[in-house]
């Protein structure tokens, strides 16, 4: 098995990175092969696993156009230099902003998805018109959802 990981942090100084750090740290120690996709602006991780990360995401910027132009300058960006043909998933390790890279990527490729959602995060795209179409579409794609809390999955599920 070999998993194709999107993150925007792997920083132990945010909620996001810690989650990010564990995750692959366990993947590692279980000899479970992956390679984790980060901003081509992240400050290199120093890890035993470092060989196993490629920094070639562009910044996710926030703002209006939070989802939409950082997201699909990462989707274009992932599609030009990166082939996903040798993996057998691609997880988005959050809903916002990269889980429309990886659901494209999973079409693309014909591989199987995952998607993780934490918190507000994870419902926010929910709630306005059109991000909430294209999340119900993610969420349709993804073969299995990842939460923290079963307050989180309700919420999302709900939708």
């Amino acid at each position: 098995m070999n998993i194709a990981i999107l993150s925007n942090n792997s920083s132990a100084n945010c909620g996001w990175g810690v989650i990010t750090l564990n995750y692959c740290k366990e993947l590692y120690q279980k000899g479970i092969n992956f390679t984790l996709f980060l901003p081509n602006g992240h400050a290199p991780v120093d890890v035993p696993w470092s060989k196993k990360i490629i920094y070639s995401l562009p910044s996710m910027n926030k703002g209006s156009d939070y989802y939409f132009s950082s997201v699909n300058i990462a989707r274009m960006r992932l599609m030009n230099i990166s082939t996903f043909d040798n993996f057998d998933i691609i997880h988005s390790l959050f809903a916002i902003p990269l889980s429309m890279v990886a659901y494209r990527a999973s079409i693309k490729y014909d591989i199987k998805f995952i998607l993780g959602a934490q918190g507000t995060y994870g419902v926010q795209p929910f709630l306005g018109g059109l991000s909430r179409f294209i999340f119900q579409k993610i969420l349709d794609r993804a073969e299995l959802l990842i939460v923290p809390s079963s307050f989180t999955r309700r919420s999302i599920l709900s939708f």
